[in-house]
């Protein structure tokens, strides 16, 4: 409860805000909070968390920006930021350093933060103070909302140019499914829609995807059931390739992809998700794909060549595929 005098709020002390306020503009939320810090203490501190990946989904907006749209609300309002740690333990000692630097020695310092906020994580010296809001806001919903339209203003273009030159290059993960029928040594591909050329299945990793363990063959068993309808019975491990995609050949990020031969044991191959076409064809034995039963090299994607020469050498030299007779 506040203590009054005279039905007047007495301020003391120094008030803390932990945050990360990743939304486009303040809302009903946020200003609750920070009105009532403000109605508490003669001083409050706001400390930003600062992701150690920039320009990200949860993460887009930099400390200089989210500073000035809180000083714009609250001009009496202190912003610092606290850089993320790997763990609680050396987060929560680097917020009592930072505090530390901005605060007079033995002054009373209370730190403020809402229901699923930072309150939990902290094991620090400070005491917690955890505010019951009254509106409640999704700032993932506000991100999402603002990623819908895009803005026709000039600092809007200047903020998507900041991002963009403010990211990592990045290798996209993506899984390659070479499906093998040792039975009739024969290998399955597919053409995608407005394409003329056949390619390996697959598709890019998805991060979502659970379990703790192989993930990676995980997300080709995904691939190859959603573009083929069939089940896999075994995956090995061929090699990992920087592939040549067209959609990336004038960026700087490009796209890693996994390997894997997918052992064929039954069930009717149907070309699903952006496959149109299945089709087997021969495995050639002098380990170039110039020699595939029925399709010539220029009939495959330009950038699984290297993918189907490494398949094929493979099954070649380490399965000894006999020939078809």
């Amino acid at each position: 409860m506040l203590k009054t005098v005279n039905e007047q709020t007495v301020k003391n002390g120094i008030g803390v805000i932990v945050g990360r306020f990743q939304v486009s503009e303040l809302h009903e939320g946020h200003i609750e909070l920070f009105e009532s810090v403000l109605q508490r203490h003669e001083k409050v501190i706001c400390v930003l968390g600062l992701s150690a990946v920039k320009a990200t989904k949860a993460n887009p907006l930099n400390f200089v920006a989210r500073c000035k749209m809180i000083e714009e609300k609250f001009p009496d309002i202190q912003c610092v930021y606290q850089k993320d740690q790997p763990s609680n333990e050396s987060w929560s000692k680097q917020i009592d350093n930072l505090i530390g630097d901005h605060v007079p020695p033995e002054s009373d310092v209370k730190l403020y933060g809402s229901r699923d906020s930072f309150i939990d994580s902290y094991l620090g010296r400070y005491p917690t103070v955890e505010l019951v809001q009254k509106s409640f806001t999704s700032g993932t919903q506000n991100r999402k909302s603002n990623g819908i339209n895009s803005g026709k203003s000039k600092e809007f273009r200047e903020g998507v140019i900041w991002a963009t030159e403010n990211q990592y290059a990045t290798a996209f993960s993506a899984v390659d499914v070479a499906i093998v029928n040792f039975d009739t040594n024969r290998i399955l591909l597919g053409r995608k829609p407005h394409e003329t050329k056949f390619r390996l299945v697959g598709g890019f990793v998805d991060p979502r995807t659970g379990g703790d363990g192989n993930f990676l063959e995980i997300n080709a068993r995904r691939e190859t059931m959603e573009e083929t309808g069939l089940v896999v019975e075994q995956l090995d491990y061929v090699d990992s390739f920087l592939v040549d995609d067209w959609r990336y050949r004038g960026e700087e990020n490009k796209i890693f992809s996994t390997l894997f031969i997918g052992h064929y044991s039954s069930g009717r191959p149907s070309p699903n998700d952006d496959i149109v076409q299945l089709q087997w064809f021969d495995i050639p034995y002098d380990g170039m794909i110039e020699c595939f039963s029925g399709l010539n090299k220029e009939d495959i994607v330009d950038e699984h060549h290297k993918l189907l020469d490494a398949v094929i050498n493979k099954l070649n030299k380490q399965f000894k595929v006999k020939e078809v007779k």
